[in-house]
């Protein structure tokens, strides 16, 4: 789908708030904030149902792992539970079976009901966002009244994704990626691959403990800079990053060009 994972915080409680809940008049929606996006996640939530953070760790800046809020059993039957597990900013990872999948271990697709990540940085380029959804719940009644056609799972399920044009360049380069995925063997090929890279590159981590540190992307600071960056584990990137973020950091604004009669 396109628009980016962060268009995916209002598209799920939006496809998923009519979904009869017996006994349930206002649905309510659980949420682990694990760091910045899961946090943006809730909050854009909360604009089109209620939402209770059961874990968080908001008050540690997002550097450890989330501990369980006052609220976290307030709620019987939350018409869903969000996680992510693999944020980011400050390269926290998650450590159960899905953050063990997305380094590498395989992913168990149908231990749940809604799945998504950005392209960007180990994919392709931005734009691009990979949902996969159960089947059951591509049903339209489900999606609320006020769900736009292009936020609309059922939508570009019954479209095959082209609802309308979508962004066929961004498209074509995780084509390309998949390839050398498969040709590096597979998620478990590739994800040895860029962590024999990331073992020779220089870093530092000073803002995650151990126990939460991402093995999908590394958040690191510059020896000649107090800025911290996150990279993904590609290889390219990893080792490349110092030079890339200094690039960044420095760049000149682009151009203005003169319009012409």
């Amino acid at each position: 789908m396109q628009g980016g994972a962060t268009t995916q915080f209002a598209a799920i409680p939006l496809n998923l708030l009519n979904i009869p809940m017996e006994g349930v008049d206002t649905p309510t929606a659980n949420y682990i904030v694990s760091g910045v996006w899961s946090q943006k996640a809730a909050e854009e939530a909360s604009k089109y149902l209620a939402v209770n953070v059961i874990a968080s760790n908001k008050h540690t800046k997002h550097t450890t792992l989330p501990e369980r809020t006052a609220t976290a059993d307030a709620v019987a039957r939350p018409l869903y539970t969000y996680v992510c597990v693999n944020e980011t900013v400050h390269g926290v990872e998650m450590d159960d079976a899905f953050a063990r999948a997305l380094a590498g271990d395989g992913l168990l697709v149908a231990s749940y009901d809604v799945i998504y990540a950005g392209a960007q940085k180990n994919v392709g380029p931005a734009g691009v966002t990979i949902v996969i959804v159960r089947s059951a719940l591509l049903q339209p009644q489900f999606a609320s009244a006020q769900c736009p056609v292009m936020l609309n799972w059922s939508v570009a399920a019954k479209n095959d994704s082209m609802y309308n044009t979508p962004p066929c360049q961004a498209i074509y380069m995780c084509g390309l990626v998949f390839q050398w995925i498969l040709l590096a063997g597979g998620v478990q090929g590739a994800s040895s691959h860029t962590i024999t890279h990331i073992s020779s590159c220089t870093y530092s981590t000073p803002s995650c403990i151990s126990l939460c540190l991402s093995r999908s992307l590394i958040s690191f600071v510059l020896s000649h800079s107090s800025q911290s960056w996150s990279a993904s584990t590609s290889p390219r990137r990893a080792c490349s990053t110092p030079r890339w973020a200094a690039a960044r950091s420095s760049r000149a604004p682009w151009p203005r060009r003169r319009a012409r009669a």
